[in-house]
């Protein structure tokens, strides 16, 4: 799962890591997101990358039936 979160982040696992745990400890401070606002981040998130969903959507299934 990490080196999948890599390539679809383009990031280094490292930088995987330390997002996971920023986001457990809640990086510090108290959060006033609200789950739009979570979704807003991620949606800007995949547009800026210009994610191909249609791509990360048959990996994932893929990786689905690999691990049945």
């Amino acid at each position: 799962m990490l080196e999948a979160l890599a390539q679809r982040w383009q990031v280094s696992k490292s930088e995987v890591l330390r997002r996971a745990i920023r986001t457990a400890a809640g990086s510090g401070t108290e959060s006033n997101e609200t789950a739009l606002d979570a979704l807003e981040r991620l949606q800007s998130c995949v547009r800026e990358r210009k994610v191909d969903l249609s791509a990360w959507e048959h990996e994932v299934k893929a990786e689905r039936l690999e691990a049945e």
